[in-house]
């Protein structure tokens, strides 16, 4: 179970919350498949008001600027 990703699947709609404020909710590779589940048909992402666009630094190939 991951602290900064909560998932909730119902009637084939995953609901995923991410909460990294500290990070600016910068997405994960583990955020990017969390709704990759065999019968969701759709899904929606929520954040607390603190965002970014951005990639997490920890999920670029390494030798990456």
């Amino acid at each position: 179970m991951n602290p900064d990703l909560t998932v909730d699947v119902d009637s084939g709609v995953a609901v995923l919350t991410l909460n990294r404020p500290e990070r600016l909710n910068a997405y994960t590779a583990e955020m990017g498949s969390a709704d990759a589940r065999e019968g969701v048909a759709a899904f929606l992402e929520r954040r607390p008001p603190s965002f970014t666009a951005r990639l997490s630094r920890e999920w670029e190939p390494p030798g990456q600027p």
